[in-house]
């Protein structure tokens, strides 16, 4: 009973737990600290209500002027087929200044600048005024505000909106000037009648245009030697001020109609701005200092049990990991029981994984030794074949028989170069394509070209990585279409010449392009041959897509496939001798 007794108050949970009270109990004085917070969320929720009033207080504005740019749009698509009959255009925009009450003017400029067609008034010539220029640059639905209105000559806001015809082509601006009498109206209605709340609204140029302040001028609204263009582009913000008049409010600038119309509101602050800073200081010294005295001393705690021996422990493993199998050293003996059972069975992982590796690292050693050799073995055979087939060739008697016996002495070759390329590798599961390519190309010349020294070969080929099922396929075919271009080749302008290209044509797709010279005479390709019905196996083989062209002086094969990843590999995939497929027996 006392040895599990002692068992359980040394564990790592009661040890942990226990210390940790200790050090969390000073921090129950932190209800000083979350009065302070408590005062910092009202003054949040103060700027979010006061952003509340400020939205709801100019909906109404918003709407006059959003129904403003809507209405613009709307007439200017009515107007766009009739702008070239300037009496028909302009009854139609007088038409629906006389049934909105609210508009007194509306007329189109285009892109010159000219305006032929409006309500009322007669022509007139925009083109050098700014808000013309400006929207002329970034064609854009516009607000702006005037003081006096350039047809109607009174206080207007005027919402303009680009005009395009059915190709999308911009043919001018539609204008609909806005009483600002009526918008004055819609604000006194619409503000709430708290007398410490006051609402204004400012154009992109910092102007004020229009407040619910009854003296008119906006001193309770605006903050004292205040820059309202400041905040023009800016999103919705509060903040604390001093108005004209003197008194401390606390001011939400929020957009209206974004980039051109501004709303600015303020209410008298309750507190003045918060507690001062001493108190602020005085309330949030004691439980800065507790928390400090407290996490002090869980560290210490924390620091003895539990870090110390996950540290040493840690260092094991990464040491383990880093590749070293010596031993992994004793136990932990001043750690809690926990991390002690957890040494041992670390320990106890790091033997057993160690002799798995072991035994693994001779089992793939002894595997890489055999495939080697196996490799190794079919090329041997395959240079045997080849010599076999050299004796055969001197001993030929037709010239035909000998060409015969050294084409099927190229295809052994190029079998053997694929098999001698793997087991040299470093990886029995690719070869690389380029090298394995430049060793066959310079065989098929030293074979098969007749002058060597006359004959310009061109190569290029990209660093692509094949999978044996479709290396040996593909070099057969190259050994094929080579012989063939090689056989075929002929002066061309003075110029003899082969060319054997591999390039990447995307992140799976690789293409082969095999070209010589052909001179007026040479003789044409047999297309009904052996060699021409091994390519087309080859090239089903590896599901590929070929086309021959001939053009004047060259002929170029050009075969297009996919690369196999690892996933697509399967027991019915191409044998690895490269056997042409049975659908097309050769």
């Amino acid at each position: 009973m006392n040895a599990r007794l002692r068992s359980r108050v040394g564990s790592l949970r009661v040890r942990v737990a226990t210390l940790l009270g200790l050090a969390l109990l000073p921090l129950a004085m932190i209800a000083v600290y979350q009065s302070i917070l408590s005062a910092s969320e009202a003054r949040r929720i103060s700027a979010t209500a006061l952003l509340g009033q400020t939205e709801r207080a100019s909906a109404e504005e918003r709407a006059v002027m959003q129904r403003a740019l809507g209405a613009a749009g709307a007439l200017g698509s009515i107007i766009a087929p009739v702008l070239d009959k300037r009496e028909i255009c302009s009854a139609r925009l007088r038409d629906f200044v006389e049934r909105a009450p609210d508009y007194v003017f509306a007329g189109f400029i285009d892109r010159a600048g000219q305006m032929d067609c409006a309500s009322s008034g007669p022509p007139m010539d925009f083109s050098d005024y700014p808000s013309f220029r400006r929207q002329i640059v970034d064609p854009r639905p516009l607000i702006e505000v005037s003081p006096e209105g350039a047809v109607t000559g009174a206080p207007v806001i005027i919402a303009s909106a680009p005009v395009r015809d059915q190709a999308g082509t911009l043919l001018g601006f539609l204008a609909i000037s806005v009483s600002r009498t009526a918008l004055r109206a819609t604000l006194i209605e619409s503000s709430p009648s708290r007398r410490d709340f006051a609402i204004a609204f400012f154009d992109r140029t910092g102007a004020l245009f229009a407040s619910n302040d009854p003296r008119g001028d906006g001193r309770a609204v605006l903050p004292r030697d205040a820059d309202l263009t400041r905040h023009v582009g800016q999103p919705e913000t509060t903040f604390m001020a001093v108005n004209a008049d003197g008194e401390r409010r606390q001011f939400a600038v929020m957009p209206i109609v974004a980039q051109d119309i501004y709303a600015l509101a303020s209410w008298r602050s309750a507190n003045g701005g918060g507690a001062s800073l001493l108190s602020q200081l005085t309330s949030g010294l004691v439980p800065i200092l507790m928390a400090v005295i407290g996490l002090t001393v869980a560290y210490i705690s924390v620091n003895q049990l539990v870090i110390r021996p996950i540290n040493h422990l840690r260092i094991r493993m990464a040491r383990f990991v880093r590749g070293d199998r010596g031993p992994q050293g004793a136990t932990l003996p001043a750690a809690p029981r926990e991390l002690r059972e957890l040494a041992v069975s670390f320990d106890q992982l790091a033997r057993t994984v160690t002799r798995d590796e072991i035994e693994r690292d001779e089992a793939l050693s002894e595997k890489t030794i055999l495939l080697r050799e196996v490799y190794h073995r079919v090329k041997n055979n395959l240079q045997l074949i080849v010599s076999i087939l050299n004796l055969q060739i001197r001993n030929a008697v037709t010239e035909r028989e000998k060409m015969l016996l050294r084409r099927l002495q190229d295809r052994v070759m190029s079998l053997a170069t694929v098999h001698k390329s793997l087991y040299t590798a470093s990886s029995f599961s690719s070869v690389r394509a380029d090298g394995l390519f430049a060793e066959l190309v310079s065989q098929l010349v030293g074979v098969g070209a007749e002058h060597p020294a006359k004959l310009d070969v061109r190569t290029d080929f990209d660093p692509v990585t094949l999978h044996p099922d479709q290396a040996v396929p593909l070099a057969l075919l190259l050994t094929e279409a080579g012989t063939n271009a090689l056989k075929h080749t002929g002066a061309r302008n003075g110029e003899t010449w082969v060319s054997f290209t591999l390039k990447r044509a995307g992140p799976d797709t690789v293409t082969l392009k095999i070209a010589n010279s052909k001179s007026d005479i040479a003789e044409e390709p047999d297309g009904a041959g052996l060699g021409s019905r091994l390519i087309d196996a080859f090239v089903s083989q590896l599901d590929g897509e070929m086309e021959r062209i001939e053009t004047d002086g060259t002929y170029t094969l050009h075969l297009t496939f996919k690369l196999l990843e690892a996933a697509d590999l399967t027991d019915d995939a191409a044998p690895i001798l490269g056997a042409p497929a049975e659908k097309e027996p050769v």
